[in-house]
């Protein structure tokens, strides 16, 4: 019984990655054309950025692989994000 239990977890867990990375593309598609007149807020447009590049590796990281190409090819894109602000 108990490892019935853990199996319907992390099937459940496996279904969330995607739902994570659905949020966070929605919430940069919608708040980044209200954002965009304002002045410092690309600061906050810097955090969802690399929030949808973290949930983009989590949602891909169902092998160590994945995981390991993800985020070799995220890296570069979070990089150059921050690298304007300091």
């Amino acid at each position: 019984m108990n490892k019935k239990i853990w199996a319907s977890l992390i099937v459940a867990c496996f279904k969330g990655r995607f739902l994570f990375l659905l949020i966070s593309l929605l919430g940069y598609l919608v708040l980044t054309p209200l954002f965009k007149g304002f002045i410092g807020i690309r600061l906050l447009l810097g955090i969802f950025t690399t929030a949808v590049f973290i949930t983009a590796i989590y949602a891909v990281s169902q092998k160590k692989l994945f995981f390991i190409i993800g985020s070799l090819l995220a890296l570069p894109m979070i990089t150059a994000t921050w690298s304007t602000y300091f």
